[in-house]
C-alpha cells in the first residue's frame, strides 16, 4: 500500500493474482480527484493484455457495503481482478482511513 502526498492522499494498492497465468493489479483511490483508476496487466502466450478503467466516485449511500461506502460503481464487464482490488481496498481501510481526512469511510 502506498499513500501519496496529495491532500487528502491517494491510496494505491498493487498486487499479483494467479488469474489467467499471473495478473498484476493496481488500484488508485483518489478522494481529491473523486475518482478511482483500476489497471490490470496479464502476460500469456507471449502477449501482454492490459486494461485501464477510470471511474468517478459517487456520493456514498446509506446502504452498507464495500462498493456503496467507497463510492465505487462496479461495471458489468469487471472480472475477478477488479472485484478483488475493491475488496482489498475495503479490507485495508482501517490502515489508510486515518490519513484520508474530511471523508468518512465506515
Amino acid at each position: 500500500m502506498v499513500l501519496t502526498c496529495a491532500d487528502p492522499p491517494d491510496v494505491v494498492l498493487t498486487f499479483v493474482m494467479p488469474v489467467a497465468g499471473e495478473t498484476r493489479v493496481r488500484i488508485r483511490y483518489s478522494l481529491l480527484m473523486a475518482e478511482y483508476v483500476l489497471e490490470t496487466a496479464c502476460r500469456r502466450d507471449g502477449e501482454t493484455f492490459k486494461s485501464r478503467r477510470v471511474g468517478r466516485l459517487v456520493p456514498p449511500r446509506e446502504a452498507s457495503g464495500q462498493y456503496t461506502t467507497l463510492g465505487i460503481q462496479p461495471e458489468d464487464e469487471w472480472g475477478a481482478p477488479e472485484h478483488e482490488a475493491v475488496r482489498r481496498l475495503w479490507e485495508t481501510r482501517d490502515e489508510w482511513r486515518a490519513y484520508v481526512l474530511g471523508k468518512e469511510i465506515v
